[in-house]
């Protein structure tokens, strides 16, 4: 034989946290319940990073790009070929 009885009472949580994202980017799927207790260091939700991916692609290749225009004119500016203005341009 069971009995329930029933108290007013509250809830408060043992400690607040500020939650982060190492990248940018849409919550893809969330890998905990609200009100779940949690650890340090446990994932609750990955992040959709292909928008974020394809931008760092797109950056890398304008960096090596760059690169090759600058490693191009170093020798062309030590010859006096171009002006040390370009060679600025291209750092």
């Amino acid at each position: 034989m069971s009995s329930e009885e029933a108290y007013p009472s509250s809830l408060y949580v043992e400690h607040d946290v500020r939650l982060t994202a190492r990248r940018a980017g849409m919550i893809e799927q969330v890998l905990v319940d609200r009100g779940s207790t949690v650890r340090k260091g446990q994932l609750l939700a990955s992040v959709e990073t292909e928008e974020a991916d394809h931008e760092l692609e797109m950056a890398q290749e304008e960096q090596r790009l760059a690169q090759a225009d600058y490693d191009r004119m170093r020798p062309l500016s030590e010859e006096k070929m171009i002006s040390p203005q370009e060679l600025f341009r291209a750092e």
